[in-house]
């Protein structure tokens, strides 16, 4: 897009009157095309769940037997294998991570997921409609099926992560002192969103302040992402720069809304006061309280026979109870014990309270198998039921780690502003950690999550849990 020409007769950079309303039109419709192409995680299920019954509709349509399978019993109608099919590869791209715009984008990596995704949705499918409607699809439409489900899914994420993403990426100014400049562009290149990037540091890069307005219009900025704790730029600068069309906002804004983490280093207090926090939302916690007490009674009674055999086994392997119990931190900083099955060897930790580690010599090759399912876990149901926990919510840690990580994490207390989960954001996000490093890395989602707690959220939290345990990713 062509910059306009700029007059300076007034000392002031004043797009020229008769420019000035085209060029702010143009550049507002250059931005929406490049957000057209950039969805969420609720976007991503919508557009995979219709691909997938477009691609039902299109077999059968296509289909030579299509008029002997419709009136035939034996058979599936269309209806049914579109919505079942549709459902169920919506369900399953998103536990895949399919769903999540913040993965690698390689092609290679792309193609597996997405085969993995049609296969197992097939498969699923044909199940149902065997076991439970006693009905088959025809292997035309079958095979037709997935293969249209397949390219419209990979074609979806080539075209939009792939070359509309890079084509159409925002181009966006950081803002600050060198530090801040230095540490935002290293965070974005570690992470896969594209941004065109650039940095401004230092007010002799731009001339004077009131000239910042006139530099990104020159650039075509489309955003700039200042650190709130800097002047180098005043309100009056920034709120000329939104006059022609450029996006402000503050660094930290920025990260949580394309990242869905909260650089912990880069916020103060008032931006916990300013978060609007609801933590006592009485339809959404009184739902989330319903479905704790409804799955957590359901996860005991489900899971009672492969208690019953961990039971055996941790009693063959090592002496001690099968049962395991420790004080951990809980909403509003109240301490309450939480039940496990025993993973370790008695007496694991003589020596003090220490952080499991991989390849612990501590954890017994029962324990490693019930670690890697999360089979451990289980007892915690009972947590949930009696109102400790919540089956989504902050990991809760031990009060002799939360006393030191206090001292050395900014705002790490207030992750127990809601009550601890079974899952959480982090733990979906961020791979198992011990050390201070970790925990400061899995503070930056659990703060996400405090701050944007919904059913939506833990829905997708849930479904990510189904894949993190499927992989062992623990």
């Amino acid at each position: 897009m062509k910059t306009p020409t700029l007059d300076t007769a007034a000392g002031e950079p004043v797009i020229i009157a008769e420019q000035r309303d085209r060029f702010l039109q143009n550049r507002i419709n250059e931005r929406g095309r490049r957000m057209l192409w950039r969805f969420g995680a609720l976007g991503w299920f919508v557009i995979d769940s219709a691909l997938a019954g477009g691609s039902v509709f299109a077999a059968y349509w296509l289909s030579p037997f299509t008029q002997y399978l419709e009136p035939d019993n034996r058979h599936a109608p269309l209806w049914l294998a579109m919505v079942g099919y549709a459902i169920l590869v919506g369900v399953i791209s998103n536990i895949a991570g399919l769903q999540d715009p913040r993965h690698p984008r390689q092609l290679w990596m792309i193609l597996m997921r997405v085969c993995g995704v049609v296969v197992a949705a097939t498969v699923l499918l044909m199940l149902e409609l065997t076991v439970v409607h006693y009905v088959t699809l025809g292997r035309y439409v079958l095979v037709a099926m997935t293969a249209f489900t397949f390219s419209a899914i990979g074609l979806s994420r080539i075209l939009v992560w792939i070359h509309f993403s890079s084509s159409l990426a925002p181009s966006i100014c950081l803002l600050g002192e060198d530090r801040f400049c230095f540490q935002a562009a290293r965070f974005l290149e570690e992470h896969p969103l594209p941004f065109r990037a650039r940095t401004i540091s230092d007010v002799d890069d731009i001339g004077q302040v009131d000239s910042l307005s006139r530099w990104a219009v020159e650039h075509g900025i489309d955003e700039i992402v200042y650190d709130p704790s800097s002047e180098l730029a005043s309100d009056d600068a920034l709120l000329r720069c939104l006059d022609h069309g450029i996006n402000i906002r503050s660094y930290p804004d920025f990260v949580e809304a394309n990242y869905c983490l909260v650089p912990v280093q880069r916020i103060d207090a008032k931006w916990l006061f300013s978060s609007r926090l609801d933590l006592a939302h009485p339809y959404y916690h009184g739902v989330k309280r319903f479905i704790d007490v409804f799955f957590g009674v359901l996860g005991l009674l489900l899971s009672a026979p492969l208690v019953a055999i961990a039971f055996v086994l941790i009693k063959l392997e090592s002496h001690g109870p099968v049962f395991y119990s420790q004080i951990r931190v809980g909403q509003f900083n109240r301490n309450f014990r939480i039940y496990k099955l025993r993973t370790m060897v008695q007496n694991a930790e003589q020596g003090g309270a220490a952080w499991a580690k991989t390849g612990d010599s501590r954890v017994t090759r029962i324990g490693r198998i019930l670690r890697k399912t999360r089979l451990d876990e289980v007892p915690q149901f009972w947590n949930i039921i009696c109102g400790d926990m919540s089956l989504v919510g902050p990991r809760p840690e031990r009060p002799e780690f939360v006393s030191m990580l206090r001292t050395k994490i900014p705002f790490y207390v207030q992750r127990h502003l809601v009550k601890p989960g079974l899952t959480g954001w982090a733990q979906i996000n961020y791979p198992y950690g011990a050390s201070v490093e970790d925990a400061m890395h899995k503070l930056t989602y659990d703060l996400y999550y405090v701050k944007r707690a919904s059913l939506w959220l833990d829905v997708q939290i849930l479904l990510r849990t189904v894949g993190a345990i499927m992989k062992g990713a623990r």
